[in-house]
């Protein structure tokens, strides 16, 4: 065997809901010799409730049982299965009681040849089946079809319904799981996992939640025209208008996609209109793979096919270092090349490359090789803003160890960093740091990272308060203000996550955020880290999506903040060249602050895809 061509999704063959219809789950294992035979399940996602967010797919927790199959037995009544038809599939399902046949639900070739798994609803009035070709259908007790579920464009092979029976879960050949509403039949998201760990989950509007690169695992494919070969557009080219967190919550607690829409906000883009409008075609030109060369900069030369949505500009990063370029002239929507110049350091050099509309985004990647001798390394500027927030004034939760941590942290980084940069210029945003933490100085500190040059590091801490609010995510000063009237936090009081992510996204050079806010529910929101990966922002973030950040009085700080510190005191290394790499702080922290809080804390870490430089050195 020389290679084995495989996709990242596998056949889903089990499904089950928990009992309090909490949370779903599913497997891939599955030995379908009989109709409702079932694997075991594997993985489970928490569902979006009053005050928590939406989860992420984690290892099944053995304690928490779940309801699989439906019942083929209830009020008296049977069901059974037989081969009856021309096609030796088992396309027929007698509905039965005491002996006596009381209906009879057959399949064919027009609605999926057969009866994988099927069941009672809750109640006993109606029947569900899962075929072939992607087909559920609900029947009633004479057999007669009532309605169908459609979604999956593969066999299905698994159902699973909650005790109060509105929702329905399914697993397919096609490789998701899908949530349905078992009244209306209404598909009101789509799970896909894959096999590494990536995930994303839509509604049939296609907006989505997902992980940083699950969103490059699905998309639309749009017809350009006769003559011209249909075009894939995936949703991670159409993030600015698709994904949405906020919807899919809602989606899946109303149990519809089309109420949850009505509802949202800021609907600025439908599926539909790619038809029309579309992000741009991008093709990289020169330099051509694999290039390889001795000069210190080369010409990327790239050219943008005719949009009705002209380019607005360029984004590049360097082996994940951002690069501002220079301004260049951009067309009016017609065709054109552009020459970008991109520097180059010694060996490889992996160039990330996004040209962006009003629709979205399309990117390139390539590597080039400069040769030579590596000259003796550049020490640039290390820029650190950290913010603690202890104490608010309209706000009754007060913190305890937030200022500590942000004071702490810049602190222990600056002493352990001295040999590694030119100089370091710091900003300690606490009671009693340089400054106080109300709005006004966290956007005034935040003008530093525009100082940063391509061989810079700026680093972003924040502790304190994070709140979503409807489709923001919002992080509160000591001054933010709470209108009770319309009770929303206003505006101008707090710090928008856009404003903060364009502060660090904008910055040149190395960009980190440590960003412990999820101190109490409704705190977790995934676009924190979603776009920080997205732009090539190394995160480290004190919980998940299920888990809540813990301060501990004997610890003086927070869990986290105070693994950190123990990491960079020493305890991470690893190799050990007393050093502290990133990956090398990275996993210290993750499996310290679950062994320091029994697993009730779990940090999430994305760390830059090929680079792993020193972080401090002692």
């Amino acid at each position: 065997i020389v290679a084995i061509l495989k996709g990242k999704g596998r056949a889903v063959h089990a499904v089950g809901v928990s009992d309090d219809a909490s949370r779903i789950a599913w497997g891939y294992d599955g030995q379908f010799q009989n109709p409702n035979d079932v694997g075991p399940l594997e993985l489970n996602l928490r569902l979006p409730q009053k005050g928590r967010s939406l989860g992420e797919p984690k290892e099944l927790d053995p304690s928490i049982s779940y309801a699989r199959n439906l019942p083929v037995s209830l009020g008296g009544r049977s069901l059974e299965h037989q081969s009856l038809g021309p096609f030796g599939y088992w396309d027929t399902l007698d509905i039965n009681k005491g002996g006596n046949r009381l209906g009879r639900a057959e399949r064919g070739e027009k609605d999926g040849y057969t009866h994988n798994a099927y069941g009672f609803l809750p109640g006993g009035r109606n029947i569900l089946s899962a075929g072939g070709h992607g087909w559920i259908s609900a029947y009633d007790l004479k057999g007669r079809k009532l309605r169908d579920y459609n979604g999956h464009s593969g066999d299905v092979w698994a159902l699973a319904v909650s005790r109060g029976g509105e929702l329905l879960v399914s697993g397919s050949d096609d490789q998701t799981v899908r949530l349905w509403n078992t009244k209306t039949g209404e598909n009101v998201a789509s799970l896909l996992h894959t096999s590494d760990g990536e995930w994303v989950i839509w509604t049939p509007q296609g907006y989505f939640a997902a992980s940083p690169d699950g969103d490059d695992h699905i998309g639309w494919h749009v017809n350009d025209g006769p003559g011209k070969a249909v075009r894939l557009i995936t949703a991670a080219q159409l993030k600015r208008h698709f994904y949405r967190p906020d919807i899919v919550r809602r989606a899946l607690q109303l149990m519809s996609a089309a109420a949850a829409l009505k509802e949202a906000p800021d609907i600025t883009f439908e599926l539909n209109q790619l038809l029309n409008r579309k992000p741009p075609v991008m093709k990289v030109l020169s330099p051509e793979p694999g290039h390889s060369q001795e000069a210190a900069s080369v010409q990327v030369r790239v050219q943008i096919g005719a949009s009705i949505d002209p380019v607005q500009g360029f984004e590049l990063t360097v082996n994940g270092r951002r690069i501002n370029l220079d301004p260049i002239s951009l067309s009016d929507g017609a065709a054109f090349e552009a020459l970008l110049p991109v520097p180059l350091a010694v060996g490889s050099n992996t160039i990330e490359l996004a040209a962006n509309n009003a629709v979205g985004a399309s990117a390139a990647s390539l590597r080039v090789e400069r040769k030579g001798k590596a000259p003796e390394a550049v020490k640039g500027v290390l820029y650190m803003v950290a913010v603690g927030v202890d104490d608010y004034a309209h706000f009754d939760q007060d913190l305890r160890f937030a200022g500590a941590d942000a004071k702490a942290f810049l602190k222990a980084l600056s002493a352990r960093s001295q040999g590694l940069y030119k100089r370091i210029e710091t900003i300690t945003i606490a009671k009693g740091g340089a400054l106080d933490p109300t709005s006004t100085n966290i956007h005034k500190a935040l003008q530093i990272f525009k100082n940063a040059q391509p061989e810079d590091t700026v680093i972003l801490f924040l502790a304190g308060h994070g709140i979503n609010q409807g489709a923001d995510y919002l992080f509160l000063p000591g001054d933010a203000k709470f209108n009770a009237k319309s009770k929303l936090w206003e505006k101008s009081s707090v710090i928008d996550w856009r404003q903060l992510h364009s502060a660090i996204d904008q910055a040149q050079g190395r960009r980190i955020m440590v960003v412990d806010t999820c101190k109490a529910g409704n705190a977790y929101n995934p676009r924190l880290i979603k776009d920080a990966d997205d732009a090539f922002v190394t995160v480290l973030a004190a919980t998940d999506a299920e888990t809540l950040a813990q301060e501990r009085p004997a610890l003086g700080h927070g869990v986290f903040t105070y693994s950190i510190l123990q990491g960079l005191a020493g305890k991470a290394d690893v190799e050990p060249d007393r050093q502290i790499k990133l990956r090398e702080l990275a996993d210290f922290v993750t499996a310290n602050v679950k062994k320091l809080t029994d697993g009730k804390q779990e940090p999430t870490a994305r760390l830059p895809r090929k680079e792993n430089f020193v972080i401090s050195s002692f």
